[in-house]
């Protein structure tokens, strides 16, 4: 079921700047401005909420309340699909709202149905307008846009706009908006800040120019989101389209891509207001908001990583411990200074930043082995640089004392590491490794020597070429060595 028993509260902050978050949850997907998509709700944190009682009406109020329960949460509002001449501008509308509800878990959002049953909103429009504006029913079940002059509340004095701005503006309403809030004016909106918004009617008749502002502001979801998180206080005249929202921070990186075993530092230098939809800074100004960025001191970051493939070492600082895409992001944390306060998504799921963990860099080895060379006998750990954790890895071990027999043992391990236990004398073992299995075709096999050194003073033959040899002395020996 869609609408749920009606209760009317008005909107604020948790009273006044307090930090409002609820608790944290694990960024969905982690990139801009996906990142901000929303998480499976949860609708246990919206306390006297139910989803399955139907009312006739949602509630209607003339003040600057807001009305949480006319939608259950994160329940996604069925409109019907406008005539074809006006679809587009439709879509448009609701991708607008849509832009910053689908940020927050807990919010109902909006979807055009392009069938003909199971409208949850009808949408009545007359056609052939040069200018719109619109109403919508006291129980939200319909929108109406008409054409300015065709009659109705669309008169003289009336405000108006493009039809996709007056369908946004009725969206509100839907959405569960009091009608006053329209036409508070000044009393509640901040010039400069708000006054751009969709909401915002300017009430100082006469005004030839009574127009409909096209865009949805932050501040109007804003207070959505926070009704539908519980966060009842007092809209009013207080602070709810006068404080700057901070919505977004600037991240970072010393570099976009890290190997594995390497660190990395992703630095928060500031938060931000996004604007309208793009989240670009420069935009702001044009699309209404006043472009503000606050430092991101410590104390106001919560750093996350998403997956095993960093580890957090503090302070912005990584580890990267696996190859393959990974996330470092950001929480605002803290309470907010006068004026301002936390978009809710901010402090719920954070921005974020994408990394590329690069693989480890090959060893200048084929082989390696716990130690190089080998000083005493005994039983030591080779490594093979090809293959992984799962794959086989196939061996050619060959002595340079036996001549004539090339390779002297044969095998094949599970992983790359296998211990074999090596005898004294000064001679060389080669490696030949591969992840073919085919001894016939040298082409697969990758060769590496060891030499062996613990014995001092000896010139024995070391092999050239397989198969044959030399009575040069091992090579690769230090002066000294031997047990």
């Amino acid at each position: 079921m869609r609408r749920i028993s009606t209760t009317l509260f008005s909107l604020g902050l948790c009273g006044g700047l307090l930090n409002c978050a609820s608790p944290a949850e694990e960024p969905e997907s982690p990139t801009l401005p996906v990142a901000r998509e929303s998480p499976t709700a949860d609708i246990s944190q919206v306390s006297g909420t139910g989803v399955s009682a139907l009312v006739a009406t949602c509630g209607f109020e003339n003040g600057y309340g807001y009305i949480p329960d006319c939608w259950s949460p994160s329940y996604t509002i069925q409109l019907q699909i406008a005539p074809s001449a006006y679809q587009t501008f439709q879509q448009d509308a609701v991708d607008d709202w849509n832009f910053y509800l689908t940020q927050d878990a807990l919010s109902p959002r909006l979807r055009v149905n392009p069938g003909n049953s199971s409208d949850d909103v009808t949408t009545i429009a007359s056609e052939n307008g040069a200018s719109y504006c619109g109403t919508f029913a006291q129980d939200r079940s319909s929108i109406t846009i008409r054409s300015f002059g065709s009659g109705g509340s669309c008169q003289s004095n009336a405000h108006v706009g493009s039809w996709s701005a007056a369908y946004r503006q009725e969206l509100a309403g839907v959405l569960g908006w009091s009608e006053g809030v329209e036409q508070a004016g000044l009393n509640l909106f901040e010039s400069g800040l708000t006054t751009h918004c969709v909401l915002y009617l300017d009430p100082t008749p006469p005004n030839g120019s009574r127009f409909i502002n096209p865009y949805v502001c932050a501040h109007e979801a804003d207070g959505i989101i926070r009704a539908y998180r519980g966060q009842a206080g007092t809209v009013g005249v207080g602070r709810m389209f006068r404080d700057t929202l901070y919505m977004h921070a600037s991240l970072h990186a010393t570099s976009s891509s890290v190997s594995v075993g390497d660190s990395v530092q992703v630095l928060a230098d500031s938060f931000y207001s996004g604007g309208f939809g793009s989240g670009d800074p420069a935009l702001s100004e044009v699309r209404g908001h006043i472009p503000v960025a606050k430092t991101a001191a410590a104390a106001n970051v919560q750093w996350f990583q998403r997956g095993n493939r960093l580890t957090s070492r503090g302070n912005g600082w990584f580890v990267a411990t696996s190859q393959g895409p990974a996330w470092v992001g950001v929480r605002a944390t803290g309470s907010s200074s006068a004026a301002t306060r936390w978009w809710v998504p901010l402090q719920q799921r954070g921005d974020s930043l994408a990394l590329s963990v690069d693989p480890a860099p090959l060893s200048p080895f084929i082989v390696i082995s716990d130690q190089t060379p080998i000083i005493s006998e005994g039983l030591h750990l080779f490594t093979s640089q090809f293959g992984g954790s799962p794959s086989t890895v196939y061996w050619q071990v060959d002595d340079s004392r036996t001549i004539g027999t090339d390779p002297d043992t044969t095998f094949s391990t599970s992983g790359q590491s296998v211990w074999l236990n090596v005898g004294a004398g000064s001679y060389t073992l080669r490696f030949r490794v591969s992840t073919v299995p085919d001894p016939q075709h040298p082409a697969v096999w990758h060769e590496q020597d060891i030499p062996v050194c613990t014995e001092e003073g000896q010139n024995l033959s070391a092999k050239g070429m397989p198969g044959g040899g030399s009575t040069n002395a091992v090579g690769g020996c230090p002066a000294g060595s031997g047990s």
